[in-house]
């Protein structure tokens, strides 16, 4: 009998020393079920992070393309402004040209041409030279367009304005 007794203080030592490991590991088995939780928490924070900070990059990618469109679209507005005054530069040279060039083919004609003077002389209603043997030479026509008989074609062309 004694010897039952031994085993059942053996046995009774056992088992109080198994449920004070049992103890322990329910609350290692409680404190990694917590820090689980916790790192759960932290895992899904970084996460809501990581996704914010996807969403301001995207925010960001979104306002520099704005922002670089604006300022192409703002080069283009100049560079159309120029091509404008360009064309109104071109505008305005043609139109001078338009005015000027038959007034330089007028007044240069009578010096090149031999038949031009009297065309130019009728249309500026000068009266046709006197009758002379060099009549219808440039020269004649041209002294009396100019009004001297010593003008050469360089003086002719020297009284030009452009």
């Amino acid at each position: 009998m004694q010897q039952n007794v031994d085993l059942i203080q053996e046995y009774n030592s056992i088992i109080d020393e198994f449920k004070k490991r049992h103890g322990m590991l329910v609350d290692v088995a409680e404190k990694t079920q917590l820090k689980i939780k916790q790192v759960t928490g932290l895992r899904d924070g970084v996460s809501a992070t990581i996704q914010y900070l996807r969403t301001c990059t995207k925010l960001r990618e979104t306002q520099i393309s704005t922002i670089t469109n604006v300022v192409d679209t703002q080069t283009a507005l100049a560079d159309n402004q120029t091509t404008i005054q360009q064309g109104n530069n071109i505008r305005t040279l043609t139109y001078i040209t338009i005015a000027y060039l038959p007034l330089g083919f007028i007044t240069v004609s009578p010096l090149f041409t031999r038949f031009s003077p009297p065309l130019v002389a009728q249309m500026i209603n000068i009266p046709p030279p006197r009758a002379s043997s060099q009549s219808n030479t440039p020269l004649s026509w041209t002294k009396q367009l100019t009004g001297s008989s010593q003008c050469s074609s360089f003086c002719s062309l020297s009284r030009l304005t452009f």
